[in-house]
């Protein structure tokens, strides 16, 4: 018994409280301030990069789980090589004017999403073409802001609609959404 109170005693006080981080109905303000007086200087540098190109740290020890992403525009790119679909890009998919089509395609992105065990799609590329000269202009809808809304509606609503649709599996992995997340790229 002597042990046990001399531990408690010589923990940090952050350590002997509750876990405010966890809890979602106190204010975010509460909840960040109680996880960085958590953290530890290495775990809190270790946050500030990347495990690889496609994968940020978690903390286990605070149950914070780390992030798998996934480039997904014309489909699920993966680091290790694993084989996925890959569908026409945006502009191709645009020229149907088929937001109907987007979220079929959203589907079957939502699902190798999971399949490959990301947690993040970093697609679609949600940006209104001002530029011919912006790399990237293959991978958006449209320079008409109304089209663009409309396929990109249809698309997150096709990956998010087929990643829940995947409960019947028991791994914890994909019974989560996978985040659908566009990328503003100027």
């Amino acid at each position: 018994m002597f042990c046990a109170a001399l531990a408690l005693a010589a923990m940090p006080a952050a350590a002997q409280k509750a876990p405010v981080y966890r809890d979602a109905r106190a204010p975010i303000e509460a909840r960040v301030a109680d996880l960085m007086e958590r953290l530890t200087l290495d775990e809190k540098i270790a946050l500030l990069a990347g495990e690889s190109s496609m994968t940020l740290n978690g903390v286990p020890r605070l149950g914070i789980p780390g992030v798998r992403m996934t480039d997904g525009p014309t489909g699920v790119r993966s680091p290790e090589g694993k084989p996925a679909t890959v569908f026409p890009v945006g502009v191709a998919l645009a020229a149907t004017w088929n937001p109907d089509l987007l979220r079929t395609v959203g589907a079957a992105i939502g699902r190798e999403t999971l399949a490959h065990g990301a947690d993040v799609l970093l697609a679609p590329t949600v940006n209104i073409v001002r530029t011919p000269r912006w790399g990237r202009n293959f991978e958006t809808y449209s320079e008409d802001p109304w089209l663009t809304s409309r396929l990109a509606l249809g698309y997150v609503r096709g990956v998010q609609g087929k990643a829940s649709a995947s409960r019947s599996s028991i791994s914890p992995r994909t019974t989560r959404k996978p985040i659908a997340s566009s990328w503003m790229r100027w």
